[in-house]
């Protein structure tokens, strides 16, 4: 299907989840045993302050040597346990989850604390670029939350350590049913990346709603952000690794499977699990080549059949939009549970802050402007899961 690595739990990590790489790496390490006969690796969504919530340490500041032993010595231990372990996915300072701005270090910091404790394993940090004050307030003209990741991560362009990608979303935001392209994504030159999607319909209908979202993502691959290279200089070649020469980079995804009996509540929405797959795998497929393949695998050859379902699916995205949130309009969707349309939902939040026309463009500003991984990420359908990605070969 063309996905090669999951990380198993939510990054929404607590003192729960630190279990995971600790006492309960048992049961990690016997479902890493049924996803290496699908060639997949597992990776675990870890907690920046891990050593605090498992190591009976007072603090998680990574300059601390007690910290820098107990990320080593939790490194060791899992991959005693699961030899082909893939690493970690850290939402740091995101949130109100700690991260190294707690301690005053950047996230170049952070993230190489824990590449190299998995390093001398083979082990990757996939570090989120989600990073922006979720309490700010929305009359300070000053703050956008839309540059958020572009004003955090592109001073640390060539800082990150060879095991460490940058997982950056789709757009500047959060998984809009429609946003441009996050600059940051054309922006990094020497620095490993990987593009995230969302397959879970978050906000785009939560799996009650039909919503094929390939075409969505096929846009996003095909954009051209006309910067200088050797070649081409679209997503899809910054996300293969051809447009920067990066042997590491790839393509990852919030999922979208649960614990319904056809795992995606929402028989439709599978489309999206298998669409992702398919681009990651080969990311010059079309959207409509991905929905035939899908329509024959799951509802078998009679054209009429396929004729009414490719007609239900087919402009289901634009169709959304149209219905849910018209002019390119994000987060009309009531706060909190991100379902059904409210105008000004999240018109005065700290959560969907966004400033004047002036403050939008400046946040596209900057420098003229991957054998990829293919991780996912689990959660509950309609919510946020874990991830997507494709793992160099």
């Amino acid at each position: 299907m063309g996905i090669n690595a999951l990380s198993i739990n939510n990054v929404k990590v607590h003192g729960l989840e630190s279990h995971l790489i600790t006492d309960l790496l048992g049961d990690v390490a016997e479902t890493a045993e049924i996803l290496r006969g699908y060639g997949i690796r597992i990776f675990v969504a870890a907690n920046f302050a891990a050593p605090i919530d498992r190591g009976a340490l007072n603090t998680a500041n990574l300059l601390d040597v007690a910290v820098v032993d107990w990320w080593r010595q939790a490194a060791d231990g899992i991959y005693r346990t699961i030899p082909d372990f893939g690493g970690f996915v850290i939402k740091a300072d995101s949130e109100n989850r700690p991260g190294p701005f707690t301690y005053g270090r950047s996230q170049a910091d952070g993230a190489n604390l824990l590449a190299r404790a998995l390093k001398p394993h083979g082990g990757l940090v996939f570090w989120r670029c989600f990073v922006y004050d979720c309490a700010q307030d929305w009359r300070d003209r000053r703050t956008d939350r839309a540059r958020a990741a572009y004003d955090h991560f592109m001073p640390l362009d060539g800082q990150l350590d060879d095991n460490v990608v940058l997982q950056i979303k789709n757009g500047p935001m959060d998984f809009q049913v429609r946003a441009p392209v996050s600059p940051l994504i054309g922006g990094l030159r020497c620095t490993n990346i990987a593009v995230e999607f969302q397959i879970t319909q978050e906000y785009t209908g939560q799996q009650r709603h039909t919503c094929y979202l390939v075409p969505q993502w096929r846009q996003v691959l095909d954009f051209d952000f006309g910067m200088q290279t050797d070649g081409e200089a679209t997503v899809a070649a910054i996300a293969s690794g051809r447009a920067n020469h990066r042997a590491l980079s790839g393509v990852c995804a919030v999922s979208n499977i649960g614990d319904d009996r056809n795992c995606t509540g929402h028989k439709l929405a599978q489309a999206n699990l298998f669409g992702f797959g398919r681009l990651a795998w080969d990311p010059s497929l079309s959207a409509e080549a991905v929905l035939d393949e899908w329509i024959a695998a799951t509802f078998g050859s009679d054209p009429g059949v396929a004729e009414v379902v490719r007609g239900v699916m087919g402009d289901s995205w634009i169709t959304h939009e149209q219905y849910t949130k018209p002019l390119v309009v994000g987060w009309m969707v009531k706060p909190g549970i991100h379902y059904g349309s409210n105008i000004d939902g999240y018109e005065y939040s700290a959560w969907a802050r966004i400033t004047s026309p002036a403050a939008r463009v400046s946040a596209w500003t900057g420098p003229s402007p991957p054998a990829p991984v293919s991780l996912v990420s689990t959660g509950r359908p309609g919510r946020k899961r874990a991830k997507p990605g494709h793992l160099p070969r």
